[in-house]
């Protein structure tokens, strides 16, 4: 346990550091324009506001958005260490760099779903009676994104299929949580707003 603790500090560090192969680094920069965006775009939805303020939200999101980035990698690359003390897994996620890489494209598909559904508020398909099929949908595009992001830019991470679909569902749940708890606290605020 203190041996995975340690090692996904060390990832931490060297996300702040920037000691990250350059493949790597792209992709969080990217993971960096992105998140802040979607997470604007709900924001300024959600409270109506001018568009006059829409710099400032973003600037505010992006320390959020790098705080949420080293949860998220972290706790994954700590969690699977911690699977594979118990159960065998591929061998790609065996191996310290293949593990990170792994999770940062991860990280991006998840990221670039949440955009999506902030552009085109699809919010409401995750939390109403076509969930199952919005999930395998979501997905699906996270499997398929990590597929031809591994391809094109790594060229060099043999993952089973099935590996990839388990990262898009656990994601996907995630995100529905996520959007489920918000939808509650939303209704929470409107209600106690008319009483």
């Amino acid at each position: 346990m203190l041996t995975e603790i340690k090692d996904a500090f060390l990832f931490l560090l060297d996300i702040y550091r920037g000691n990250l192969p350059q493949s790597d680094l792209y992709l969080l920069g990217l993971i960096m324009v992105i998140m802040p965006l979607a997470e604007s775009i709900q924001e300024i939805r959600k409270k109506s506001i001018g568009s006059k303020k829409w710099a400032i939200i973003y600037l505010k999101w992006i320390p959020i958005s790098f705080l949420v980035i080293s949860i998220y990698l972290s706790g994954f690359y700590f969690i699977t260490n911690i699977i594979n003390n118990f159960i065998s897994i591929p061998e790609a996620l065996q191996q310290e760099q293949s593990l990170r890489s792994i999770a940062i494209m991860s990280l991006t598909m998840a990221s670039i779903a949440s955009l999506i559904v902030a552009i085109w508020k699809l919010h409401a398909f995750f939390v109403s009676k076509k969930v199952l099929f919005t999930f395998i949908i979501n997905t699906l595009f996270i499997v398929i994104g990590m597929y031809l992001i591994n391809i094109i830019w790594y060229e060099m991470i043999h993952l089973p299929l099935w590996c990839y679909g388990l990262i898009g569902v656990i994601n996907t749940a995630m995100f529905s949580f996520l959007l489920f708890e918000e939808k509650e606290e939303l209704s929470q605020t409107q209600n106690n707003a008319i009483q």
